[in-house]
């Protein structure tokens, strides 16, 4: 006898609860589920856990549930990709949701990359936000160098009517009250507070004191335009600069290519209704042991200059008498000033002068003659310069002590002189129309 084994493939579909199966394979039932094979995955490349029966690993598409027991403890349903077990969204889950997500912790739940990655969001397939690996933030920058770099105009706070607040590109606007350097600051009213703590004087250039060395509160820096500008429209102030310190500065303005402005101030009305106490520039040294301002070179107005004189704010008031005397002891003298040296930028008048020396005036008119500091320029360096030579930063200002005299207060002093002379030219005059009557 001969026996004959066959196999034979038969296309069927398997029904389970119904006898007229719909699929390849119906399950049908009010009262039970579908029982996924389950275990403990030991890894994400596990392939011995769950095998192929007819030898080998998993196969593409094999459905399991890691029920957390082996190496990979979050459980849920896992499917094989061919080489790793992937898995199955399901609610709640571990995966953020475009609806929105519940029971989320912070010290777990994240969006971003758990390796050495940056993390990027993209519209329309471009990217405009990234966060590097190591923690930089940058808009519109896809390789931030700072903590937070934005490439492109920025605007905060904008509360303009209508969203009409557009920063200029490459530029920042804000609108609010803004704090820098210090999140408890006591000047609420303040519409921008910077707090720079210029106590610390570096060794060298570091990043982060501008590459250059120096410390400043507010640095103001630019090509043909205004580094700082203050404006103020009903009586305020446009710029003020209140310091402590033996060597400080409350506003310091350096025109390096002589042809700008320093310091310029700019109190403006329409000519028929000015505003009180407005100003361009106010200078205060409460001391009186140095100068309220200081112009290193020329000075030069289109306006008046005044001196307070209010009789309201004299006392002790008595007539100047013996002026001519005076004026005889002193001794106006022909000079050049030096410009060499130490003084090159000094900022010292050009060409021959004409006035009195202090030591001069110091022995007749004490009161008129003051000495105090006297910067002598040579610190100050552009960017470029400092760029070129960064151990420029690391000198140190050289201030002297030099007397200054009270000009305008002469002008007094001289016309007393004229009065005393002129009564003696009319008593003179006098004896000569006397002895032409006889």
């Amino acid at each position: 006898m001969v026996a004959v084994l066959s196999t034979f493939t038969t296309i069927a579909q398997v029904g389970i609860g119904t006898t007229t199966p719909e699929a390849y394979l119906d399950i049908t039932s009010t009262t039970g589920g579908l029982l996924i094979p389950r275990g403990g995955l030991t890894s994400l490349t596990d392939v011995t856990t769950f095998t192929n029966p007819q030898g080998g690993g998993p196969v593409e598409s094999t459905l399991v549930y890691n029920d957390g027991t082996g190496g990979v403890a979050t459980e849920g349903f896992y499917y094989w990709d061919t080489t790793q077990w992937v898995m199955l969204t399901t609610r709640p889950s571990t995966d953020w949701t475009i609806e929105g997500n519940t029971g989320t912790s912070p010290a777990t739940n994240f969006i971003g990359t758990i390796d050495a990655q940056d993390f990027v969001v993209r519209t329309n397939n471009t990217e405009h936000v990234r966060v590097t690996s190591g923690g930089n933030v940058g808009i519109g920058e896809n390789n931030p160098q700072a903590t937070f770099e934005v490439a492109g105009n920025l605007v905060i706070g904008d509360t303009y009517t209508g969203g009409t607040g557009v920063a200029q590109p490459g530029g920042l606007t804000i609108e609010g009250r803004t704090i820098l350097g210090d999140d408890d600051f006591f000047y609420s009213l303040d519409k921008l507070v910077v707090y720079g703590n210029t106590n610390w004087i570096p060794t060298s250039p570091t990043s982060t004191d501008n590459g250059n060395g120096l410390t400043y509160a507010i640095n103001g820096y630019t090509f043909n335009g205004t580094a700082i500008y203050g404006e103020d429209n009903d009586g305020g102030t446009g710029i003020e600069g209140a310091v402590q310190g033996v060597a400080a500065t409350g506003v310091r303005g350096y025109d390096t290519e002589g042809n700008g402005f320093g310091v310029r101030g700019i109190s403006a009305d329409d000519g028929t209704s000015p505003t009180f106490g407005s100003f361009g520039v106010i200078g205060v040294e409460t001391t009186l042991a140095g100068f309220a301002l200081y112009a290193s070179g020329d000075q030069n107005t289109t306006g008046t200059i005044f001196n307070t004189s209010d009789a309201r704010l004299k006392k002790d008031i008595k007539p100047l008498t013996n002026a001519l005397n005076i004026v005889k002891q002193l001794e106006p003298k022909t000079y050049h000033m030096k410009k060499d040296g130490i003084y090159k930028n000094a900022g010292f008048s050009n060409g021959e002068q004409i006035g009195f020396l202090a030591q001069d005036v110091e022995k007749v008119l004490p009161n008129l003659v003051k000495e105090g500091p006297l910067p002598l320029n040579d610190a100050n360096f552009s960017k470029k310069d400092l760029v070129k030579n960064p151990r420029l930063a690391e000198k140190e200002e050289t201030v002297i002590q030099a007397k200054a005299v009270a000009y305008t207060q002469l002008i007094p002093l001289l016309t007393q002189a004229i009065k005393e002379q002129q009564v003696q030219i009319e008593a003179l005059q006098a004896k000569i129309d006397a002895l032409e009557n006889k």
